[in-house]
């Protein structure tokens, strides 16, 4: 495999792998680099050494279109909010009809800047704005999500105060609990899968989408090492600060063969939630990025009611896995560390 050229924007890599493709020839884009949060340029790469040198020439015709498409305006896809470049009539991403979209506006001498890291890395690709009928839609939908979620989170707070190292998350769990929670886990994920493909007809927004499974578990081994990491650095920055820890946060006794099935569940079902559903979803909504990770990270922590030291280990973790996410939009590899983690939690104490 080797690279045939790069660009500053996810939406030029893609029209050439899509031109090269029309020609035969097998390309990719490297997805460790697309969408980044801190600028950086996204590769092209051909598959076959030997289709290199028609590659380029490709890329040589395309060049020169790709430039003058981004130099006066995009087009952003109402299906997926991809970017396109102006002159595409089909997105490239869930190949839906732009050709009622209008570009925006070039911006002019006077106000075009050359984006620097630091705006990069707090101001990613802006979301479309969406109209007013829309936005109180995804209001209503991100509510009813969210009463689903926390229906019992009073409940909890008020054990958690009159009895903070209580036995419900120590006591044993019977397999029947566990299949029970299981099926939720599985159908309430299966559900907002269905609404995110509902709105972009597209798995996309989700991270589910031109996967490859070998690189999932590869990253995945890498986000479960600095989870270990930044759960190490919480633990040590709480501990200095003096926060509170409960006997509660220990994990529960393993119980039986099916525990570790129910904590796959649990995690496809978490990392839905709050990267894939919510991250999607509030980013719509509040047209930025960084806010959507920092919500869903915080409704992370809320919604495990563990002690104040507990909870910044898990508001790290959750900003971990959420700038993970907004980065590369790739759900499989999260699902597995987050699986991983729980597991080593879990049996390391044990």
């Amino acid at each position: 495999m080797k690279a045939v050229t790069s660009f500053r924007t996810l939406s030029q890599a893609q029209a050439l792998r899509l031109a090269l493709e029309a020609e035969g020839i097998r390309a990719t884009v490297a997805d460790e680099q697309a969408v980044s949060l801190v600028g950086g340029s996204v590769a092209v790469f051909v598959f076959d050494d030997a289709d290199y040198a028609r590659a380029r020439a490709v890329a040589a015709r395309l060049e020169g279109s790709l430039a003058l498409a981004a130099d006066e305006a995009s087009r952003r896809c109402p299906r997926c909010h991809a970017e396109n470049p102006a002159n595409f009539t089909t997105c490239w991403s869930c190949q839906a009809d732009l050709s009622d979209t209008r570009a925006a506006p070039p911006p002019s001498d006077a106000t075009r800047d050359p984006p620097t890291t630091a705006t990069a890395a707090t101001n990613p690709a802006d979301v479309p704005s969406i109209s007013a009928d829309d936005r109180r839609r995804l209001i209503v939908e991100l509510g009813i999500v969210l009463l689903l979620m926390f229906w019992s989170f009073p409940l909890r707070v008020w054990e958690r105060a009159n009895e903070p190292g209580g036995p419900t998350l120590g006591g044993r769990e019977p397999l029947v609990v566990q299949i029970s929670f299981t099926a939720f886990y599985i159908g309430f994920a299966a559900l907002l899968l269905y609404l995110i493909w509902q709105r972009a007809r597209s798995l996309e927004p989700a991270g589910l989408g031109r996967l490859r499974w070998s690189r999932e578990l590869l990253f995945g081994l890498v986000i479960l090492v600095a989870t270990v990491g930044v759960n190490f650095a919480a633990g040590a920055l709480a501990s200095a600060a003096g926060l509170q820890s409960w006997p509660s946060d220990a994990p529960p006794r393993v119980t039986g063969l099916f525990y570790p099935a129910y904590l796959l569940a649990a995690a496809c079902y978490e990392e839905v939630v709050f990267r894939a559903y919510l991250i999607d979803r509030l980013e719509t909504l509040v047209g930025r990025t960084a806010p959507a990770v920092l919500v869903s990270a915080l409704l992370f922590a809320l919604r495990h009611v563990a002690s104040p030291a507990r909870s910044l280990a898990l508001l790290v973790t959750g900003l971990l896995w959420g700038a993970i996410f907004a980065s590369v939009r790739r759900l499989p590899r999260l699902v597995f560390a987050h699986w991983a983690w729980n597991l080593v939690v879990l049996y390391g104490h044990s």
